[in-house]
């Protein structure tokens, strides 16, 4: 939405409704509850802007289709899609009639710029809710299932092999959950390891265990998980604590989100990852700490 309507566009619509266009509809703009809200409307175009789309007008001016004049809110389920779908029954004239009484429940009174003040306040902070960015990232363990590839469980209490058919292969990863009202690109996912004196070595996590290959983007309330085999896991660790001297004492899942930035999960001690009791061996760690 944001990379359609300007946010001068979206102010004013917001600004000028207090619920759905649709007559008869009064679902609110944002619906909040217990402390969260939801945008509970989509914005709609009375004229297409695409050539075979609800009401294209080809002769209408293009400058104008993301325009105010050419928009409405209506809400979510079930007016929206029903409008845009049984384009026939509701015509150009009729929305343009809707959305003249959707700017009529703004008031239409005076205000002074004192009144006005408080709304343009909350409206550029419902702009910059829009706009944030809310990930959830944690620590997952998996194991492989016979015939299905894997099972991904919390990684403190993973499940027993006999209790799904296991083939034993084990599993470190991460899932990360948009919790944001937008889409977000997350373009690397991995675990991150506490080398001491300030120092984190990251460790990117390949597409081979996922739904979702990286780079991605996840929409609202919607989550990925990436896996690495143990053996991995063992081989990454061996080549570290080589190369340092020294095992790290804890790692952390992280994602790296479009915006640039990095999102992670809390730190985990490193005794807990499920590699260290059936994959290393003692010739192992005598050649970790060969002077």
């Amino acid at each position: 939405m944001a990379s359609r309507y300007t946010e001068q566009t979206i102010k004013f619509l917001f600004g000028s409704a207090r619920h759905c266009a649709y007559p008869g509809c009064t679902t609110p703009l944002v619906f909040e509850d217990r402390g969260r809200r939801t945008v509970a409307v989509q914005i709609a175009h009375i004229r297409s802007a695409k050539s075979g789309g609800p009401r294209h007008d080809p002769s209408y001016d293009r400058a104008k289709l993301n325009s105010d004049e050419n928009l409405l809110l209506l809400c979510n389920g079930p007016h929206h899609d029903h409008v845009d779908k049984h384009e026939d029954l509701y015509t150009i004239s009729e929305l343009l009639e809707w959305k003249s009484r959707q700017i009529a429940q703004g008031g239409g009174c005076s205000v002074t710029d004192i009144e006005i003040d408080p709304l343009v306040r909350k409206l550029d902070e419902f702009i910059a809710s829009l706009k944030e960015v809310n990930f959830v990232v944690e620590l997952r363990g998996g194991v492989g299932s016979n015939g299905s590839g894997l099972i991904a469980t919390a990684l403190e209490a993973p499940v027993k092999s006999e209790e799904v058919n296991s083939d034993g292969a084990k599993y470190i990863g991460i899932r990360a959950e948009n919790h944001g009202l937008l889409p977000i690109g997350v373009e690397v996912a991995g675990l991150e390891f506490d080398v001491g004196q300030v120092a984190y070595v990251p460790y990117h996590l390949s597409n081979r265990f996922t739904r979702y290959p990286v780079p991605c983007s996840l929409g609202q309330r919607e989550s990925g998980e990436w896996f690495a085999h143990q053996d991995e896991i063992r081989d990454v660790m061996i080549a570290l604590c080589r190369k340092i001297r020294c095992i790290p004492t804890r790692f952390r899942a992280f994602v790296r989100i479009g915006t640039g930035v990095a999102e992670f999960s809390s730190w985990a001690s490193i005794a807990i990852l499920p590699i260290w009791n059936s994959d290393i061996t003692e010739d192992d760690l005598q050649v970790i700490f060969a002077s």
